[in-house]
């Protein structure tokens, strides 16, 4: 967004019917504002039609009843919008079975750095 503000919001002065934003405070202001509007519709969508992906919820029981297998979950996404996903799609009882589960706040590197991945290792044990 702040590349579109001081790139070429010149070009197109409106935006929502509103004209663009010209000083970093505005600029923030109009961030945050669709910052918000995108998490809220985003809440709404995960609560009213988010399901697993096929198959999904199968193979992590097989995984989770195996005493073998490490099954961990690494997500990019904040650790609230995450956490709220695995609830509604995987159950809160499979993710409290899980050996690790690392959400995007809790390394400081995001995707693709593999820092989450390692850190899951790490947590497991693994070389």
């Amino acid at each position: 967004m702040f590349h579109y503000f001081r790139n070429t919001a010149g070009t197109f002065p409106m935006v929502g019917g509103n004209p663009a934003p010209t000083t970093p405070d505005e600029e923030q202001a109009m961030v945050d504002a669709l910052q918000t509007w995108k998490t809220n519709h985003y809440k709404t969508l995960l609560e009213t039609k988010a399901v697993a992906r096929p198959g999904v919820v199968a193979l992590m029981d097989q995984a989770l009843q195996d005493p073998t297998i490490a099954v961990g979950v690494c997500s990019a996404a904040t650790k609230e919008a995450a956490a709220k996903t695995l609830s509604i799609t995987l159950g809160d009882d499979r993710v409290q079975q899980l050996d690790v589960c690392i959400l995007g706040d809790d390394v400081a590197a995001k995707k693709p750095d593999p820092l989450i991945y390692h850190t899951a290792a790490e947590r497991l044990g693994v070389p």
